[in-house]
């Protein structure tokens, strides 16, 4: 358990040193509980004074989670100024140790209050589409699983993409990233908890669970399929085969 001037101040420092593109604080403190770690990010978020235009699931596959020593994902949000279209740029020099994800998102279509099963989101979901997520790993030391919470789960930016697909072939999906024509990895929909509609419900019955409110038009970032990749200048393209694809580049 952990008192609310610690809270607030660890919040600040992490509001910042997203301000300041500066790694990011990190708290050792024997006791912290996943819940302190909740209080924090609420707060650092609440600093943040953008639109939350959905939310996004972290440590979604097992390895990750046992590297981290979780037993479930972590939850954060997504805010409005973070988003970006297919075809940007962005600058390596606006991150401290980026590093990219490849995704599938949902949209809500539903005002959803109560918590949900994985075979009940056919009735709240509209549809799905390729993601890049690009997360800020850069923390001052070595982080714990708290850290990760506090700060968002590392969220930085992301692209939804143009495309739209029917969410009976969500878990169909398989991802090839390439930078300048060469393969980097590839990735299945199933590597998020299995299959994309638990990582999803896992997503909704959180943030309810947390205090937010789920609204039709919501994003909906289930985490990463294979593996990630810290970027280099080059162009970038993340083939979804005929469920679409998403192009950007990083510069200096």
């Amino acid at each position: 358990m952990v008192d609310s001037t610690m809270v607030r101040l660890w919040a600040e420092e992490l509001h910042a040193a997203w301000k300041s593109n500066s790694p990011k604080p990190t708290r050792n403190l024997a006791g912290l509980r996943h819940a302190d770690a909740y209080q924090v990010q609420r707060q650092f978020l609440a600093l943040r004074n953008d639109k939350i235009v959905g939310f996004k699931a972290g440590l979604t596959n097992a390895l990750v989670q046992q590297r981290q020593g979780a037993s479930e994902p972590a939850g954060g949000v997504l805010f409005a100024k973070a988003g970006a279209e297919p075809n940007v740029t962005f600058h390596l020099s606006d991150f401290v140790q980026p590093r990219i994800e490849t995704e599938i998102g949902f949209i809500t279509a539903t005002d959803i209050t109560k918590p949900v099963k994985p075979e009940d989101l056919h009735t709240h979901l509209s549809h799905w589409f390729p993601m890049i997520e690009i997360v800020d790993m850069g923390f001052i030391s070595p982080h714990a699983l708290t850290d990760l919470i506090a700060s968002n789960v590392v969220a930085s930016r992301f692209i939804k993409s143009d495309f739209t697909n029917e969410l009976n072939t969500a878990n169909q999906a398989m991802v090839s990233l390439f930078r300048n024509g060469n393969l980097l990895h590839e990735g299945k929909a199933t590597d998020s908890l299995g299959d994309q509609f638990k990582a999803a419900a896992w997503i909704i019955n959180s943030a309810l669970a947390r205090g937010y409110s789920i609204n039709p038009g919501q994003l909906l970032m289930t985490g990463a399929l294979g593996v990630t990749h810290p970027p280099e200048q080059g162009n970038y393209r993340a083939n979804y085969g005929d469920f679409g694809f998403i192009e950007f580049s990083f510069d200096e």
